[in-house]
């Protein structure tokens, strides 16, 4: 009876001690693999944005990953510890699904481990950094979002270039393989011509008022006003989303006026403006800013002295009025030969496709816009514009008032 009572003690003490050692050996997870894997992919989305971006998580719009050596260190030691902490989840506790996951999690992250620690492709190859956030085309060809929206994130992307730049530089080693470095210089030398170029023309229809409001913030201007056509004018909305999508624009400095296109709806809006205090305005039309002129000269302010205007079109003269207008300039040629091809293939029953022409605008800096409060102009007022010139102005508004072209 006592041997069997051992025996049966024994039995019980082996089992316990089996149990305890698997229970040691078997880690207590805090988190579900359901857990695991959110946080993983938040992870993994904060360490490559570009990718998150193009999976269509846009709070990391703009966004480029940190290059820097240290940012690389850290990209390494977290795919590590994420493989580690994928296999101390025991495949039997998974369901099927998970256990394919696990799988291919583990997989992904040494293939990408693979290039980074052994091709080192940081340091040894530029087409590692093409592929991982350079191209810029998901905010410029994907309309997931309104053009004001993708231009605030083309913007934003457009500033981290800089910081990127160095660090790819810096990271890079030579020697290199000449087909290396051709690839580098042809990619590179591609961005440097698509950022100023297509990048920007895909924003056409903002980039005016854009070009406009990083002027005036060059100069010193904080408070910049924008006065507009009537709230149902089309481009006049474009505007005001290339104005909202400036990046650094705070709303409480940048008031909006609405105003019918004449010398005197350009006067009374700009007389509003005045009163939120602000010491740039940009108009939608030139007729507009002619008269935002007179409303800040009529407050007993100066232009540009007290006050910057910029106008829109660059109409006949308006590098002959007081001061000379700096104003965005609109391919007229370019626009009206288009204009009258769409007639011609609409009269000739060509097809025609269902798509609105955006053309690319160019600011035309004059003497109307200056540092705040200093009264230095940037323009200034050319030698052929005679008093005479100048006498035709009231003609211009006659003649312009209504049905602004461009505006």
């Amino acid at each position: 009876m006592t041997r069997r009572f051992t025996t049966l003690l024994m039995a019980a003490a082996i089992a316990l001690g089996a149990s305890g050692s698997l229970e040691a050996q078997r880690p207590r997870h805090a988190e579900t693999w359901p857990a695991f894997m959110q946080r993983y992919i938040d992870q993994d989305f904060r360490a490559n944005p570009a990718f998150a971006v193009q999976q269509g998580k846009h709070e990391y719009d703009g966004q480029l990953p940190d290059w820097s050596e240290t940012g690389i260190r850290n990209e390494i030691a977290r795919l590590h510890s994420a493989i580690a902490a994928a296999q101390s989840h025991n495949p039997r506790t998974l369901t099927r699904e998970q256990r394919f996951e696990r799988d291919y999690l583990i997989a992904r992250t040494r293939g990408a481990l693979f290039w980074l620690e052994s091709a080192d492709q940081p340091h040894t190859n530029p087409a590692y950094y093409m592929n991982n956030g350079l191209d810029p085309s998901v905010y410029v060809t994907r309309p997931y979002a309104p053009a004001a929206t993708r231009l605030r994130a083309f913007i934003a992307y457009l500033h981290e270039i800089p910081r990127a730049a160095r660090q790819i530089r810096a990271n890079l080693r030579t020697p290199l393989p000449v087909s290396f470095i051709d690839y580098g210089k042809s990619a590179f030398a591609g961005f440097a011509d698509y950022y100023p170029g297509d990048g920007t023309a895909a924003f056409a229809d903002l980039a005016g008022v854009v070009a406009a409001v990083e002027h005036l913030a060059s100069l010193g201007h904080q408070r910049i006003g924008l006065v507009l056509g009537p709230e149902d004018h089309v481009p006049s909305r474009r505007k005001l989303a290339g104005f909202t999508a400036h990046a650094r624009r705070a709303p409480e400095n940048s008031p909006v006026e609405h105003a019918l296109f004449s010398l005197e709806g350009g006067q009374a809006a700009t007389t509003r403006l005045l009163r939120h205090g602000v010491t740039g305005v940009i108009c939608a039309s030139d007729v507009l800013a002619l008269g935002a002129i007179r409303a800040v000269r009529r407050a007993g302010l100066s232009v540009p002295g007290d006050v910057s205007v910029v106008g829109y079109d660059d109409s006949a003269f308006m590098n002959c009025t007081d001061p000379p207008l700096t104003t965005v300039r609109q391919p007229i040629e370019s626009m009206g030969k288009a204009a009258v091809a769409l007639l011609v293939n609409q009269i000739e029953n060509t097809d025609v496709y269902p798509e609105e022409l955006l053309f690319e605008p160019e600011l035309v800096v004059r003497g109307s816009t200056g540092r705040p409060g200093t009264g230095t102009a940037v323009g200034a007022l050319p030698p052929f514009c005679t008093q005479s010139a100048l006498g035709l102005e009231p003609a211009i508004f006659s003649t312009r008032r209504h049905g602004h072209p461009g505006a």
